[in-house]
């Protein structure tokens, strides 16, 4: 039986690895009960509710866990999807920010966000960030092929068939196809 907060953690953490996300969320509740500053049982039980498609519980974990440590990336960017998902664009952009200020070097915080402005028409902004991918892994096709989307979207036709046309010799499959119906190759 857990006696301390690390232990309910544990048990939680458990329980969330079986699928068993209902235990998991009553044992990262008992952790916090015990200590209420845990960060790592609000963020971990924020995840869990996600899982259970609680995304405004997750929201309060998450939001409980950055106001213990306000520089937990990976709290803003789990936050920043959930707001994604629900459409609050501005409180989404806000949160991927956050996370890529507090560490630059997650490619997955870029990508996300990137994705996010290429839906909310922000095509010089998605362009921003897939350069910021592209210098992190030159070779990322599926990048590249994005940019070049996001450079025809604004009128940058002759770069953007550069971008296309190399993400196809990559052997990516949908600039491929882009590359012969949009760039005649």
């Amino acid at each position: 039986m857990p006696r301390t907060d690390e232990d309910y953690v544990k048990r939680a953490d458990y329980q969330f690895e079986q699928g068993e996300y209902d235990d998991a969320i009553d044992y990262y509740s008992k952790a916090i009960r015990l200590n209420s500053q845990y960060e790592k049982a609000y963020y971990n039980r924020g995840i869990t509710r996600v899982f259970t498609e609680d995304l405004e519980g997750a929201i309060r974990d998450f939001t409980k866990a950055l106001e213990i440590n306000p520089n937990d990336s990976n709290a803003y960017f789990n936050r920043a999807n959930i707001f994604h998902s629900q459409r609050k664009y501005t409180k989404a952009l806000l949160n991927f920010d956050k996370a890529i200020e507090i560490y630059p070097d997650d490619i997955d915080y870029y990508t996300n966000r990137a994705q996010l402005k290429m839906e909310i028409e922000d095509f010089k902004g998605a362009v921003k960030d897939f350069d910021a991918i592209l210098e992190m892994q030159p070779k990322n096709a599926k990048a590249l092929y994005q940019r070049g989307v996001a450079k025809l979207e604004i009128g940058k036709r002759k770069d953007a068939c550069k971008d296309i046309e190399k993400s196809a010799k990559m052997g990516y499959l949908k600039a491929k196809n882009t590359a012969r119906e949009i760039c005649a190759v």
